[in-house]
């Protein structure tokens, strides 16, 4: 971006944000221990997805049903709009 073309002062504090966006790093000791919890569980072998709910697929199994109802309804009313005076 080219800070000549930037006369608004809400573009220009905008700009200077974004500017300060690129400089923010989180602290090294907190990359080093999420690297460090990483690691600790590949190498124990910690199965995670326990804590993780399981979505429930019979609430969703409306889904298919109405969707294939509403191809056919918009199939048959762009059929009707594009048909023949005389056809269908």
């Amino acid at each position: 971006m080219n800070d000549k073309h930037m006369t608004d002062p809400d573009d220009q504090d905008i700009h200077t944000l974004y500017q300060q966006l690129d400089q923010e790093q989180p602290p090294a000791e907190l990359d080093e221990r999420i690297l460090s919890a990483a690691h600790q569980s590949l190498v124990s072998g910690e199965d995670q997805s326990s804590s993780v709910t399981p979505i429930r697929r019979k609430s969703r199994s409306w889904y298919v049903p109405v969707s294939y109802v509403a191809v056919m309804l918009i199939s048959l009313g762009l059929a009707g709009a594009f048909a023949p005076a005389g056809g269908l």
